[in-house]
């Protein structure tokens, strides 16, 4: 089961326009956009944003003409505060681990800040090629550690869905593979997280009000903000494909 942002804090703030252009994410749509374009998906695609919160994707991928695009989130809040935008949008309810959709029927799959939140990662993995159709695409963007944490560090960060949640590249790498999907495109883009941060921290004006942020506790812990200041966060870019041999029993049967 997918958390909810809101539980997480990483990436529930009020974004400055200048480092998050219409997102809650680092590097914002401009991100998107580079992921588009590296997937070289086929005229009028179906696309899938997982985790689509308020919308903000959803509606970027469906300016573009020709892409059919359908959102997915698991809150019907994110998806009822989405319906008042001016473009006609697909939206669905639903757990991530329980896609309403049939096998292979996305060109597809954008999962941005969202698979450190699920709990599952190779599960979720597996829910989304289930309905990517063989040669389909998935990008992914999210947090990840550029360092194994200490145990003592993890304890302390363990109340962060995101933060607790976090892999190493090659935990995420592992995660991949386990899921039948090959890597095709990493890109490390820590700077923009370190920028996101950098302004959040100034906005919350400590580390030790960031962390609170990132855990919803009541009272700033600056035991807790000194563990934080010493995880090396990086971020990056992913683009996954699903074999072109790769075709599910659920499709065969169909």
């Amino acid at each position: 089961m997918i958390a909810d942002c809101a539980t997480c804090g990483l990436f529930s703030f009020q974004p400055n326009p200048g480092i998050c252009v219409h997102t809650h994410r680092p590097g914002g749509l401009v991100i998107t956009e580079r992921a588009l374009a590296l997937c070289d998906l086929p005229e009028r695609a179906r696309l899938l944003d997982v985790a689509c919160g308020a919308g903000a994707t959803v509606n970027f991928l469906s300016s573009k003409a020709g892409l059919k695009v359908t959102g997915l989130d698991r809150s019907g809040k994110a998806l009822s505060g989405i319906q008042g935008k001016p473009i006609l949008l697909n939206l669905v309810r639903s757990d991530l681990l329980n896609i309403p959709m049939a096998p292979e029927y996305f060109d597809g799959v954008f999962m941005e800040c969202a698979l450190s939140l699920t709990g599952e990662p190779l599960n979720s993995l597996l829910e989304i090629r289930r309905v990517l159709k063989p040669g389909g695409k998935i990008v992914l963007t999210d947090i990840y550690l550029r360092e194994v944490m200490t145990e003592t560090i993890q304890r302390v960060l363990a109340g962060s869905a995101c933060l607790a949640g976090a892999m190493t590249q090659d935990g995420v790498e592992e995660v991949i593979a386990a899921a039948g999907l090959t890597r095709l495109v990493w890109e490390d883009h820590s700077p923009l997280l370190k920028q996101w941060l950098v302004e959040h921290i100034f906005r919350l004006g400590s580390v030790s009000g960031l962390f609170q942020q990132l855990t919803r506790e009541n009272e700033q812990n600056e035991g807790a903000a000194q563990a934080l200041s010493r995880v090396r966060l990086g971020y990056y870019l992913a683009i996954l494909e699903k074999p072109l041999s790769f075709k599910s029993q659920e499709a065969y049967d169909g």
